[in-house]
């Protein structure tokens, strides 16, 4: 039970440890990418974009995506949209976890991510979403070195 008023907290409560400070606020900028220029520029654009991108990724961690409407049908985007929704809105937890393939990459459930800790807050709360992350950029499960490693004008 609750001990009487002013006789301190719990011992279960006095064993927790501290809450830690809170970070530093910190304004950051989402970047916005448009990626139909990779397709309509030359090689310098290209190159531009991809530090761009890879500015954004390295720093804030994400990013938004324009131009995208201009590179694939309409079709495409409203399906994707459509298997997004349902796997997220209506698929049960089990059907979710099917696709969890290493607390990196595939799902992950809610509070299995903490970007806190990315700049060093690893015991922060974990975040409160749910996501389903892809492999492919600068890994080599697809083959690739990166994009560094490769011309922007020739792949």
């Amino acid at each position: 039970g609750r001990p009487p008023t002013g006789q301190g907290p719990s011992p279960a409560l006095a064993d927790l440890p501290a809450p830690p400070p809170p970070l530093p606020a910190r304004v950051c900028t989402l970047p916005t990418i448009d990626v139909s220029r990779f397709v309509a520029g030359g090689a310098a654009e290209r190159a531009s974009l991809a530090e761009e991108w890879d500015a954004a990724f390295s720093g804030v961690g994400f990013c938004q995506l324009v131009g995208y409407e201009s590179l694939l049908p309409a079709s495409a985007i409203a399906a994707l949209r459509e298997a997004a929704t349902v796997f997220f809105e209506t698929e049960s937890r089990e059907v979710k976890m099917r696709s969890h393939i290493d607390g990196l990459l595939g799902y992950l459930a809610i509070g299995e991510e903490n970007v806190a800790a990315t700049v060093g807050a690893a015991n922060r709360v974990a975040d409160k979403v749910e996501g389903l992350n892809f492999s492919g950029y600068g890994s080599e499960l697809n083959g690739s070195r990166g994009w560094r490693a490769r011309d922007p004008g020739g792949g």
